[in-house]
């Protein structure tokens, strides 16, 4: 998949953002919460971006070589564990656990320490909390669609799309505060920017 630049993204991103006040306002709540799903995962790849834990590239996100052996250790992995990125739940996991960290990696200590001084940690693992439920209701959800009685998937359906929203603006508010600390610039990472 070929990826877009970054002028490009902007403008796609908006444009979501659109199509899902859209379909939201005009009742169209299955199109409004994949693109709230789609939203919030860009919006955690921005943030580990942001942090230099990943960088974007055609297979997908990826941790940087930098950070590799911390990932590890943050995830509690042992080092001849193969693991990837790319599923929200490994992505609220590093985090979270970010949030939490007390290692001895000078890296990881630098990031838990710009996260605990520009967010509120109890507020951001609230929102971490927040949004595993989302995604766990609305996978729950989509796919178990078919076994569910129709006047409940409308009530569901309806609820899961009013949460969404909410939970991406705020996830993109720590996006914006983490992008400013720069410290992808502090450790010398590679530029994230797409091919």
């Amino acid at each position: 998949m070929k990826k877009v630049k970054n002028f490009t993204k902007q403008t796609m991103f908006f444009d979501t953002i659109s199509k899902r006040d859209k379909a939201y306002k005009e009742g169209f709540y299955y199109q409004s919460i994949m693109l709230d799903y789609a939203l919030i995962e860009d919006r955690l790849n921005e943030f580990l971006k942001n942090l230099g834990i990943a960088n974007e590239t055609d297979c997908g996100l990826t941790v940087t070589k930098r950070t590799k052996n911390e990932i590890r250790e943050l995830l509690h992995l042992n080092e001849k564990s193969h693991f990837g990125i790319n599923k929200i739940s490994v992505k609220l996991d590093i985090i979270r656990n970010l949030v939490e960290y007390d290692g001895n990696s000078d890296y990881l200590a630098d990031s838990h320490s710009i996260l605990i001084k520009k967010i509120d940690k109890e507020s951001l693992c609230s929102l971490i909390k927040s949004i595993e439920g989302w995604k766990d209701k609305r996978n729950g959800f989509v796919h178990g669609l078919l076994n569910r009685v129709p006047a409940e998937c409308d009530d569901t359906i309806r609820e899961l799309a009013s949460e969404g929203k909410p939970l991406f603006r705020e996830l993109d508010k720590y996006c914006r505060r983490i992008e400013k600390c720069g410290i992808r610039s502090k450790y010398r990472i590679q530029p994230y920017s797409v091919k």
